[in-house]
Formats: C-alpha cells, sequence, structure tokens
C-alpha cells in the first residue's frame, strides 16, 4: 500500500502548471504552444464550474530535459497583456489559484484538510 501511495504521488511530482493565462485564450492555443517545446505526456486546462477557463494549465512533457527548456522558455513570456509564469501545482493551490477540490487531471490534489460532512449521527 505504501508502495502505491509513492507511485500515484510521485506520478504528480513532475506535472507543472502554467499560470497567468488570458482567460480568452483557447485551451488547443495552449496545448499547441507547449507542443512547440516537445511531446507532451499530460496536459489539462483549469476551468471553473462554469467551463471557463481560470487562467491555468497543468501539463508535463515525455521527458524532464524538454520539461527543463519549456519551463525557461514559457516563464515572463507575453501572453495578450499578461506574463506568463511557471509553478509547480502546490504553489498554485497556496496561492489560491485553483481550488483544493479542482483535479490534476484524474488524480485529485493530495493536501493536509480533510473535510468530513454528515459523519456523526443523532443518537
Amino acid at each position: 500500500p505504501i508502495a502505491a501511495m509513492l507511485v500515484s504521488v510521485s506520478a504528480i511530482d513532475h506535472r507543472l502548471c502554467l499560470c497567468n493565462i488570458p482567460t480568452f485564450v483557447a485551451d488547443d492555443r495552449i496545448k499547441e504552444l507547449l507542443m512547440t517545446f516537445g511531446q507532451l505526456k499530460f496536459f489539462a486546462m483549469q476551468k471553473d464550474e462554469d467551463g471557463k477557463s481560470v487562467g491555468v494549465a497543468f501539463f508535463e512533457y515525455q521527458d524532464m530535459m524538454t520539461q527543463q527548456q519549456a519551463c525557461a522558455a514559457l516563464e515572463g513570456l507575453e501572453l495578450g497583456s499578461k506574463k506568463l509564469s511557471v509553478k509547480k501545482p502546490e504553489q498554485v493551490i497556496e496561492l489560491g489559484l485553483v481550488n483544493k477540490e479542482q483535479k490534476l487531471g484524474a488524480r485529485v490534489v493530495p493536501s493536509r484538510i480533510v473535510y468530513l460532512k454528515n459523519i456523526v449521527t443523532m443518537e
């Protein structure tokens, strides 16, 4: 069980977040921008309850060298009137850019907060 937990956490460890994306830019345009650096292993644009972009995209490249080169090139890149930034998922959650309930693809972001609702019955 512990080994399985370590594998699932490490799968998220290499993902990064592209932040400060203008909300009018379409998902496929951001994906195209990321793919100019190399083959993507993972890509997910974060959206609110209405399906609108929140200006954050999670991504991961097939290899770490490409990922490092892309990060260096994307950091500070101007898109529209904004400058893009690359952060780790934990930083994005701490800054409040993405809710803890939002998912990184198919995995929920691990956190230290536990929310229990209706677990006690009146007896």
